[in-house]
């Protein structure tokens, strides 16, 4: 079965620009320095200027920014450097959109399970938002692809064991069917909600 992906992480650039950045209306020295460098390429000394405003100043710019510096090192352990800033760029600025869901994201690569309570309160923070809803509904999709056709693990006597994941699949059905519902109701015109709703429908028959 093949898998569908969508735009994981919004960082189509290193650089951010500081107008983005909701809350915020200046900005540790540091920091500044750090976005310089990056207009510049110089991303050695650009991450060193923002662990510095860490240090200093603990700011949810300068989290977010090395966490993608991190991120694009392309290694495991830069991933989880870059997991560990992206929550606390989140946590520091939770009404910041983009803080929150490349956090999410990047969370669902390690547990897709943990990414679904995050996205849940972002529906909930950002009512007009479909975004989180259809982040939610490609994870129970394929939740659905993975188990629609298996019949039951385990036997009789491992009652723990001993259920049909054609059930785990349905509950999965409805709540993609759901969550893509509910990113339509945003936006009626949202083209992954339509086009992973309509798979949906696809992979199932309807």
């Amino acid at each position: 079965m093949s898998k569908l992906y969508y735009p994981v992480l919004i960082l189509s650039s290193i650089l951010l620009s500081v107008n983005t950045i909701k809350g915020q209306t200046a900005y540790p020295k540091e920091y500044e320095k750090g976005i310089a460098a990056l207009s510049e390429g110089k991303t050695g000394t650009a991450e060193k200027f923002f662990k510095e405003s860490i240090s200093s100043n603990k700011d949810a710019g300068s989290y977010y920014q090395l966490g993608k510096l991190q991120l694009n090192e392309g290694t495991h352990e830069g991933r989880n450097r870059a997991l560990d800033n992206f929550k606390q760029a989140a946590l520091r600025e939770p009404g910041n959109f983009n803080y929150r869901i490349d956090y999410c994201s990047i969370l669902e690569q390690f547990a897709s399970g943990m990414a679904i309570p995050e996205y849940e309160k972002m529906a909930e923070d950002f009512p007009n938002n479909p975004i989180p809803w259809v982040r939610m509904g490609h994870i129970y999709l394929n939740g659905y692809n993975d188990y629609k056709n298996s019949k039951k693990i385990g036997m009789e006597f491992e009652a723990l064991y001993d259920f049909k994941l054609k059930d785990v699949a349905r509950k999965d059905y409805l709540e993609a069917e759901r969550c893509f519902t509910e990113a339509l109701k945003r936006e009626p015109v949202n083209i992954e909600a339509l086009y992973y709703l309509g798979r949906l429908y696809e992979n199932s028959g309807n």
